[in-house]
């Protein structure tokens, strides 16, 4: 399956709109597969004459050959069907995404309310330690957690589609962005630490979103060839700490 079938088929499972130049495009792309890979017509039975062996054979044998022809002229066809599905999913590419961060944004909002209720520490090997409130209120953070996650995997099917970049922490600058890089960025250990966190915290979600909550990051899904920038900003805040550093 290409990026951009993965895409519309993850696009069309969550609910998104499907415009009908994609679906086309889709329709098109299905029957060609189909005729490319059409199988040769069963062979005749055996007749009850010989005289009519000669037709049967020669009928057979156009029909073999007429399959054979479609199926290469279809094969011919692929190439093209699957790049007019492509140029049609990256066309809806960034207005799929832009639906996709409304309802991040609303989860991230629901997910941040229940998350600061809950000790930073809190790990789902040891739940037992929460209180009744504070074990409800997560409960429901994980709900939500589950939809960010949800969200930021489909956001990466349907930008690797679209031909978006990738990159070192692209999954992280997908979902939040670092302020300007100040000249002198002496807390940059402590948000380098906390996006080794968001790395290593894949198996925990609650705790993996709560890491970039914590750290005063903003959970924002980037438009379509945003995390590249944002990524750039990333290693504006290193390059200064370290410039900081040589200068002292």
């Amino acid at each position: 399956m290409t990026y951009a079938a993965q895409a519309l088929a993850a696009a069309r499972a969550y609910g998104l709109p499907i415009p009908d130049q994609v679906d086309q495009a889709d329709a098109l792309h299905a029957a060609v597969h189909a005729a490319a890979n059409a199988h040769d017509p069963d062979p005749p039975q055996l007749p009850t004459s010989a005289d009519d062996l000669p037709g049967i054979l020669a009928t057979y044998g156009q029909d073999v050959a007429a399959v054979h022809a479609a199926r290469a002229a279809a094969a011919a066809m692929c190439a093209p069907a699957a790049q007019q599905l492509h140029q049609a999913v990256a066309a809806i590419a960034a207005g799929w995404i832009k639906v996709l961060a409304t309802d991040f944004d609303t989860s991230a909002k629901q997910f941040t309310a229940k998350a600061r209720n809950i000790p930073y520490n809190a790990r789902e090997d040891s739940l037992g330690q929460l209180n009744p409130k504070q074990f409800g209120d997560w409960q429901q953070a994980r709900k939500h957690a589950h939809t960010l996650d949800t969200i930021t995997e489909l956001r990466e099917t349907i930008a690797r589609a679209a031909g978006e970049p990738t990159h070192h922490d692209k999954a992280l600058f997908a979902v939040t962005q670092l302020p300007p890089a100040p000249d002198n960025p002496d807390n940059w250990p402590d948000i380098a630490a906390h996006i080794t966190a968001w790395r290593d915290r894949r198996a925990d979600p609650v705790r993996r979103w709560v890491t970039l909550t914590t750290a005063g990051l903003p959970l924002t899904l980037a438009p379509l060839g945003a995390p590249t920038e944002r990524a750039a900003e990333r290693e504006r805040w290193r390059e200064n700490y370290i410039n900081r550093k040589q200068r002292r």
